[in-house]
This record gives C-alpha cells, sequence and structure tokens, in this order.
C-alpha cells in the first residue's frame, strides 16, 4: 500500500498527507510552515472578529469549591458546657 503524500502550499516540500494540516483558510501545510501561518481568516485581530464574546477577570481561590470553605466557617461546634446540660 502506497502513503498518499502532497505538497504543502508554502514550503512546496512533498510530505505524506497524515502530517499536512489543511487550513481554516484552505491551505494545505506542513507542521512548520502552519506556525508560521498568519492570515486575517485563520487568525482575526479583534476588530475583524464577529464574536461578541467578551472576557471577564474571574477570581479563583484554589479549592475548586467556593462554598465548602463558607459552610465549613458557619457550622458552629457545641461547647462541653451545654452537653453537660
Amino acid at each position: 500500500m502506497q502513503e498518499e503524500r502532497d505538497i504543502c502550499q508554502s514550503c512546496n516540500e512533498e510530505i505524506d498527507v497524515e502530517h499536512l494540516i489543511v487550513t481554516e483558510c484552505d491551505e494545505i501545510l506542513c507542521n512548520a510552515c502552519t506556525a508560521h501561518h498568519d492570515c486575517s481568516v485563520c487568525f482575526p485581530s479583534e476588530h475583524d472578529s464577529d464574536s461578541e464574546y467578551t472576557p471577564t477577570a474571574t477570581s479563583y481561590n484554589g479549592d475548586g469549591d467556593d462554598d465548602s470553605t463558607e459552610s465549613s466557617e458557619m457550622v458552629e461546634e457545641p461547647s462541653s458546657e451545654q452537653e453537660s446540660l
């Protein structure tokens, strides 16, 4: 069985198809050329983007569960005086 080969549209090197990448702008590139690929279709600027997404800053306390810290602080331990009554 013969491997399929194609040519990178940037460096013109013939490479096995399994190692080529088809970009969003439909260029066929090798890994090395993909790293240097910078077009407005594949990497739109913020101004060119049609997305309404606006990133927001979020805080992360590191424990993964915001409620557990608050709830454990609010639990009152019965005092020994109340237990003896």
